[in-house]
């Protein structure tokens, strides 16, 4: 393990403008034999998180929390963490739709307990009309989380971490402009009602 003595130790900030009244604080240690970064502000996290801001209302407060966690995790290089977090929001997403399932279809006991006896894929394949589009295509993300937490080391999980990233951000994707469109339906026939209920106010005056 590098030792690094405090006598030689320089602790620098070094200021990089990456936008009008920003700036980012790079902190590193240096010694004669390297230079050794050992943190920023803001944070690698700090500067997604309006990435992920956007969307907040297809989010629940936990998923949100998970989500920065995981990214902020992964940024700093801790890539088994990254993964439970991640498989954290794919799983309440399907517990989501299992339990618009039971709601919508009445599922007796005896449906529930079947359903909760299958295998996460499979689970998946029951709900796939449910469930968003991305999940469905590829059943493997799940899977490749749990091997993540329980089987691969911390340099492969953070290779392995953008693509699942991107699966989940392309599931937030299509659930947001699920509720844009839905929104807009909601406000146009609000509107319309509207417009009938002054025709019709009309035509009796």
């Amino acid at each position: 393990m590098r030792t690094i003595r405090r006598s030689l130790a320089l602790v620098e900030a070094q200021q990089a403008a990456i936008k009008e009244r920003e700036s980012i604080v790079a902190v590193s240690i240096k010694t004669p034999v390297h230079v050794e970064k050992i943190g920023q502000w803001p944070s690698i996290a700090d500067l997604l998180k309006p990435q992920t801001a956007q969307y907040d209302a297809v989010l629940t407060a936990q998923q949100r929390s998970e989500l920065n966690k995981a990214i902020g995790l992964h940024a700093h290089d801790v890539g088994i963490g990254a993964f439970v977090y991640l498989r954290r929001i794919v799983e309440q997403w399907i517990v989501e739709a299992k339990e618009q399932a039971q709601n919508e279809e009445n599922w007796a006991k005896e449906k529930v307990h079947e359903f909760d006896s299958l295998r996460i894929r499979e689970k998946i394949k029951e709900l796939s009309d449910r469930l968003p589009s991305p999940l469905v295509k590829r059943t493997t993300v799940y899977g490749i989380l749990s091997k993540g937490v329980h089987q691969l080391d911390e340099d492969t999980c953070l290779r392995y971490f953008d693509p699942l990233l991107a699966v989940v951000m392309e599931v937030l994707e299509e659930k947001l402009a699920a509720k844009r469109t839905a929104d807009r339906e909601k406000q146009t026939t609000k509107e319309l009602d509207a417009i009938e209920r002054n025709l019709t106010r009309n035509d009796s005056g």
